[in-house]
């Protein structure tokens, strides 16, 4: 191989160094670029996009087992959580299980709860059962089916009593509790008797001595499978005494299972320790029947993975237990699958496994049919923009280095007006107005100032640094109520007028307690604190100056009125956050003001109580950095246009000693006091409670907006349950 000389290199530099005309540099860097781009998109197509599928297609089935196991786990855990509250009440309880209030309280209580449960129950050593479960859709007697259960009947409670022989009997509850009917199991033969000793939820709570799930197995009290969250019951010297536990149907997961798909054809399902199929889409594929040896009777369990009608699903399986590959790919009958298997997490204390199954082709199918498609376009779109792009540059090229002249006779400072290019391209039309409206201004600036200074100030430019800094600091948006209609009345000076009194008062009381005026924007007024000068209680300070504003305000507004001048009704938001402060603008025209998400939420919140017909609205933020100081009450939780997370908002009242005059009544601390445990009762969806307590504040606040609306919000609650999961997150839809 021939040696570059050291002449041929500094060639090599100067041609790539050199500067070329603008339509020489369009053509090789654009058919450079088009070449390059077919080159590198074809590679790709041939040797990555089945790897690009494979990590899409598996990112998108972990992401949905993800979600089936999170809103599995969210379907089931909670019943763990209350029976280990109910075990912890019961256990210092001396009552026997079947004359224990308390306990039946528990249990009927507990359905509100855990609407997914069929049955809650309660069982001791010596055999005897209690427990609770909804009245059965044929609404007839267990053991005399064709008499309908008493009128009124809301709960049904079976008991085993071992106490005086063997008793076993139904009640029928009313919803207070009270026993409206009963009926006895009629005798049966010795070894065909209830006994939960023998049952394997209990035997394994026994043996574990702790919280535990059973295995899921069809229901001795109805025909659906369950699985049963059991926690045992000591008494006050820790000895085992007996199981609480109460039973959940899975067939909801069949329901989840089929809801959420990876793909058009994928099939989930879950598969227990025991190779047992706990869950399928077609809830009928998860069970076979049998006969029972003890009682002779056809009875149902859960299938194997191998007794089930698709065969691809044992076969993936088999593979997963043996290769052990979460995820694979895999042939049968001239159709390839994508399997995925997933372990529960290990909160949840069955060996259960997420699978899934689905055709691959549901993932590369209409890729596969396009790909080449897609090449012969690329090789036509190359073709036909070198031609455009030959025809083009000639076009683009010509009046841009018409405007590089120009440009560089504005550099001289000679501003004789050019002839117009006419260009058919709109930027360059843009660029040569833009030019045009420049030498009209430095023309009219060579008016005021000497042509060779504003020469050399073309010549040299210059550099002017901007810049701010992060600092948790207090935002405060105020804007007058209405303030249009009060415009439209007025004379244009006298308004003026009136509006410049009322940004001279506010803005004086902002000043004193150390607020930094950043702009008026209209009738509204923007402040900050804690900026240019530290202050750690720039919170509080905020939220005194808004204060003092409305107290000021009501006093200017009497005044007003005498004078026969509008009122001016403000509102105030405030919000505390970490933000960027400092210079900020252009080059030429500089603003010290702060920007960030918590500047948006503070001009949010003056435009929330409008909603909620109050006058100063502070965030969770200000609500920590004041609570000790300032009286508030909470307002709501909402989640502001363009924002998916929920904030506390808060009415600031007044203020907790120190200022006599905005010092809080002993009557407004008792009202605030009144609709904070209202505002509990609401979020914990005690909406009767809540509905008293607020009905309470009105004795002390007549005609309270906050209270009116809430009343009638819980009203609107009860009459109309929610379904599922309810958030009591208010999303606002304007600004």
């Amino acid at each position: 191989m021939r040696n570059v000389s050291l002449g041929e290199k500094v060639g090599l530099n100067s041609l790539f160094k050199k500067q070329h005309k603008i339509r020489f540099g369009i053509l090789v860097i654009f058919v450079g670029l088009l070449i390059v781009s077919l080159a590198l998109t074809t590679t790709y197509t041939r040797w990555n996009i089945q790897s690009a599928i494979d990590s899409t297609s598996q990112d998108l089935i972990t992401k949905t087992q993800k979600s089936i196991m999170d809103d599995t786990l969210a379907y089931f855990t909670p019943a763990m959580s209350i029976m280990e509250l109910g075990a912890r009440v019961e256990s210092v309880s001396d009552r026997h299980i079947l004359d224990s209030a308390p306990l039946f309280a528990f249990l009927k209580g507990s359905f509100d709860a855990l609407p997914q449960s069929s049955l809650i129950f309660a069982a001791d050593e010596d055999g005897n059962l209690l427990s609770i479960s909804k009245v059965p859709e044929k609404r007839v007697l267990l053991y005399t089916p064709d008499r309908p259960i008493p009128h009124g009947s809301a709960f049904v409670v079976d008991v085993v009593d071992r106490r005086n022989g063997y008793h076993e009997w139904r009640s029928y509850v009313n919803a207070q509790g009270q026993e409206i009917g009963r009926e006895y199991r009629p005798p049966v033969a010795q070894g065909l008797e209830y006994d939960n000793r023998k049952r394997d939820w209990y035997v394994r709570t026994k043996e574990l001595g702790k919280s535990n799930w059973s295995n899921v197995y069809a229901s001795w009290f109805s025909t659906q499978f369950v699985i049963t969250a059991s926690v045992p019951l000591k008494d006050s010297q820790g000895r085992f005494f007996g199981v609480l536990a109460c039973d959940i149907g899975i067939e909801q997961l069949s329901h989840l299972l089929a809801k959420q798909k990876a793909s058009r054809s994928g099939l989930n399902f879950i598969i227990n320790d025991r190779d047992e199929l706990v869950s399928f889409p077609d809830v009928n594929e998860t069970y076979v029947t049998y006969t029972d040896p003890v009682t002779k009777q056809e009875s149902v369990r859960l299938a194997k993975v191998t007794q089930m009608g698709d065969t691809a699903i044992s076969n993936a399986y088999e593979l997963y237990k043996k290769n052990r590959l979460s995820h694979f790919r895999y042939e049968r009958d001239d159709i390839e699958y994508v399997a995925h298997f997933s372990h529960f997490p290990g909160t949840f204390s069955r060996d259960w496994t997420l699978g899934l199954l689905a055709p691959y082709d549901d993932f590369v199918g209409p890729i596969r049919e396009t790909s080449q498609d897609v090449l012969m376009i690329s090789l036509l779109i190359l073709v036909v923009s070198i031609i455009l792009l030959i025809v083009f540059a000639q076009k683009i090229s010509y009046p841009i280095e018409t405007l590089a002249g120009h440009m560089r006779r504005m550099k001289d400072l000679d501003l004789d007006a050019p002839s117009p290019l006419n260009s058919q391209f709109a930027e360059i039309t843009q660029m040569e107005n833009a030019l045009n409206a420049m030498r009209e201004g430095l023309s009219a600036f060579g008016k005021f100032v000497p042509k060779t200074l504003v020469r050399t100030l073309v010549q040299q430019g210059g550099n002017v640094m901007l810049g701010g800094e992060r600092r948790k600091l207090t935002i405060m948006f105020s804007d007058i109520e209405s303030f249009t209609s009060v415009s439209e009345k007025m004379e244009s000076g006298a308004l003026m007028n009136h509006l410049s009194n009322y940004m001279s008062e506010l803005s004086d009381i902002i000043l004193a307690h150390k607020g930094t005026i950043d702009k008026f924007i209209g009738d509204a007024i923007m402040s900050f604190w804690g900026a240019p000068e530290k202050d750690p209680k720039n919170a509080q300070n905020a939220c005194k100056a808004a204060l003092l504003c409305v107290h000021h305000l009501a006093e200017l507004n009497r005044k007003w009125e005498a004078s026969k001048l509008p009122r001016l009704n403000t509102r105030f938001g405030i919000d505390y956050g970490e933000v960027i402060v400092g210079n900020m603008g252009s080059s030429d025209r500089m603003n010290y003001t702060v920007i960030g998400d918590h500047v948006n939420l503070a001009s949010r919140l003056e435009g929330i109580n409008k909603l909620y017909a109050t006058t100063i609205c502070v965030s969770e933020s200000v609500y920590k950095e004041i609570k000790k100081t300032f009286l508030t009450r909470p307002m709501d939780i909402v989640a502001v246009k363009g924002k998916e997370k929920g904030v506390h908002i808060f009415e600031l009242v007044a203020q907790l000693g120190e200022d006599p005059l905005l010092k809080a009544t002993p009557e407004q601390v008792e009202w605030c006091q009144i609709t904070t445990h209202a505002f509990e009762k609401y979020l914990h969806k005690d909406w009767e409670g809540a509905i008293k307590l607020y009905e309470k504040v009105l004795l002390h606040k007549p005609a309270d907006p906050l209270s009116l609306l809430y009343i009638e919000r819980c009203r609107a609650l009860i009459a109309h349950p929610p379904e599922g999961e309810w958030s009591p997150i208010q999303r606002m839809h304007t600004k």
